[in-house]
């Protein structure tokens, strides 16, 4: 039986280019994404939701997140005694069968949170347990192991640490004893990413936060997190954002919520 507490229940909208700056927290965080779409990075792993979609972080792990079209969202701060049974960052994408379930008991909530009748944050809590018990099992019903995932989990682990340094993958591949081809279609295979991109998407995670928690110049940014060039760094960082470099840090004077601000 699974034994959750929640600790806060929240609705929230989202509109198109509003940006949540890292950060963590000391319990677990369930997001139900009503509809939407956007950009999440987590532990430096990159995922995006579109459409019906729960995600749960751990604890103390640090995440942020682009919005790209409009999203109406509910977040749930929750403590949990039953360790270990969620990764770092869970995702799932719901079927329309499934919408209908989870929304009916997020909706409960809601009214609970609203009324606040006697013991409503038990019957919170009693909801959410059912939610998460239902949430596990389309889990297992989707879950694909695989023999390459350890093999992927070292190679992510080892680009983390390294991403500001030049990587010379065929030598990683040789070490598995793969072909560099085929290392790099087990990668693809396990993570929906190219390796190359997935190296680029920590380069571009560590460059966001410097760009908010430092002072340092563009260029010094751009080589700590090993581009090759300031205007590598630049077109790179503009693509993937839709804002330069100078404009997201500057935009932090735009904020519209705690944490929150819009690109501009």
């Amino acid at each position: 039986m699974l034994s959750c507490n929640v600790k806060s229940f929240v609705y929230y909208e989202h509109h198109s280019n509003d940006y949540v700056m890292q950060h963590v927290h000391n319990c677990y965080e369930c997001v139900f994404y009503l509809e939407g779409k956007g950009i999440i990075t987590a532990d430096n792993d990159v995922y995006e939701y579109n459409g019906p979609t729960i995600t749960i972080v751990s604890p103390s792990i640090k995440h942020d997140e682009k919005t790209l079209e409009f999203s109406r969202l509910f977040i749930i701060l929750f403590e949990l005694k039953n360790k270990n049974i969620f990764k770092p960052f869970t995702s799932l994408k719901l079927s329309e069968d499934d919408v209908e379930v989870f929304t009916n008991l997020f909706f409960k909530m809601q009214n609970e949170e609203k009324e606040k009748k006697h013991l409503y944050q038990s019957m919170m809590s009693a909801y959410f347990s059912l939610l998460l018990c239902q949430f596990l099992r389309l889990l297992s019903n989707n879950k694909n192991e695989s023999i390459n995932k350890e093999l992927v989990n070292r190679t992510k682990n080892y680009i983390k640490e390294n991403y500001n340094q030049k990587i010379d993958f065929q030598q990683i591949a040789a070490s598995f004893g793969y072909s560099y081809d085929r290392f790099r279609h087990i990668f693809k295979d396990e993570t929906n990413t190219s390796i190359n991109q997935y190296l680029l998407n920590c380069r571009l995670y560590a460059a966001k936060q410097m760009l908010l928690n430092s002072k340092m110049q563009i260029k010094e940014i751009a080589l700590n997190c090993g581009f090759k060039s300031n205007v590598h760094f630049n077109n790179f960082f503009n693509e993937q954002m839709n804002i330069s470099p100078q404009k997201f840090r500057n935009s932090r004077e735009n904020q519209i919520d705690v944490g929150v601000f819009k690109i501009e």
